[in-house]
């Protein structure tokens, strides 16, 4: 029980979990994945990132496993233990060492952009916790699909999940227009009123 409490409360000095609320399934998630190869959650750092006319700053994107090959992998991990969709999700959006520098390489190699990469170890995906791949999109929350890009050159799909809601937007050029024109449009009103 000490180690699960280690695991659960002491990873990075926020309580995840109370020792109460640890089910079976937690315990076993746990066990497997201390026995196995880290993995780690990956996260693009955009400057400058356009949405809707808007630019933010400093936007981060998390990166999550798409496509059949991950949940060959999900499934080979989480096998005898829960087949649950969101646990499935959880483990969706780690990467293991090897592919976390393929990411690296690729950002850096194939993006014209200045990004930054931040990699942070992964604790055990939870029962009833959801991943970042299955949550819904829409509004200020979007992905991108970078495995959809031209010329992709990875041996597994990524797509990236981003929140824009915590970030203050700047204006635009485009945001500029459309206000001058809003603008506009309401004086020349007002004038033949």
């Amino acid at each position: 029980m000490e180690q699960l409490k280690t695991l659960f409360q002491i990873d990075r000095g926020e309580a995840v979990k109370s020792p109460n609320e640890i089910t079976e399934v937690d315990e076993k998630l746990a066990q497997r994945w201390r026995n196995m190869e880290p993995r780690f959650w990956v996260f693009v750092i955009a400057p400058r990132y356009p949405h809707r006319g808007w630019i933010y700053k400093n936007v981060s994107t998390q990166l999550y496993h798409h496509g059949e090959a991950s949940e060959k992998d999900a499934g080979s991990l989480l096998f005898g233990i829960t087949d649950d969709p969101y646990v499935r999700s959880q483990v969706e959006e780690t990467f293991t060492k090897g592919e976390v520098k393929q990411i690296r390489d690729y950002f850096f190699n194939y993006w014209r952009r200045p990004l930054k990469i931040r990699a942070k170890r992964a604790i055990a995906p939870r029962y009833n916790y959801i991943g970042v791949g299955a949550l819904p999109l829409g509004g200020l929350v979007s992905g991108y699909m970078f495995s959809e890009t031209p010329d992709y050159p990875l041996p597994f799909k990524i797509w990236g999940y981003v929140d824009l809601r915590p970030y203050r937007a700047t204006c635009g050029f485009r945001a500029r227009i459309r206000y001058a024109l809003r603008h506009l449009v309401r004086k020349v009103a007002l004038r033949f009123v």
